[in-house]
């Protein structure tokens, strides 16, 4: 608008306003004044609040803006990963800690899933060996029982190389033999007989 008037705007700065962002909140000179034509006009204009963005913590003690001095802050949930970590701790953040930004502004977080062991290959081994391997994993093992070559795991679940939570249950289905009776045959002059 200043234009139509052959005036020259120069932006002083800008400062945090609740106005619209690029509102002109100052100027110098003020409205009305008289003034030669090419002549300068100073403005300051409104730029979006902004906040400190908190440390989320690698210990996982703020989530979700809380410990912020009252900012409105929330983290947005961006990936989870295995760590050492309890589950749901924030591992790291995108903006760092101490950044400004606009008020409302989302702070991406990924949190840890928490200490996390992969399911070891059972498939092929013998019931024993599968069971050491488990317990040494620090998970627990629970077998079914189906025909099969006697005494090897056949199935597993959750699939080898699946992270799962330290002592979480592993199923595996393992071989055996089943016997079937001899069949049952009929004498000629008696009640039906076994063979022995």
């Amino acid at each position: 608008m200043l234009a139509g008037f052959r005036l020259v705007i120069m932006e002083v700065g800008g400062t945090e306003s609740d106005q619209p962002p690029e509102s002109i909140l100052t100027q110098d000179p003020p409205a009305g004044q008289s003034v030669a034509i090419g002549s300068p006009v100073r403005v300051t204009v409104a730029t979006p609040r902004t906040v400190i963005v908190p440390q989320s913590g690698a210990d996982g003690a703020e989530r979700g803006g809380s410990g912020t001095g009252g900012v409105e802050a929330s983290d947005d949930v961006i990936g989870q990963v295995a760590d050492l970590l309890p589950a749901g701790a924030v591992v790291s953040q995108a903006s760092p800690a101490g950044a400004r930004a606009a008020q409302g502004t989302a702070v991406n977080v990924t949190l840890s899933l928490g200490p996390q062991v992969a399911v070891p290959s059972l498939v092929g081994k013998n019931l024993g060996d599968a069971t050491t391997i488990v317990r040494a994993a620090g998970l627990v093992l629970v077998s079914t029982l189906e025909p099969g070559t006697p005494g090897i795991v056949m199935e597993q679940e959750p699939a080898a190389g699946t992270l799962v939570s330290p002592g979480s249950q592993i199923d595996i289905t393992v071989g055996i033999i089943i016997r079937r009776p001899p069949p049952i045959t009929r004498g000629p002059l008696g009640p039906p007989t076994r063979p022995m």
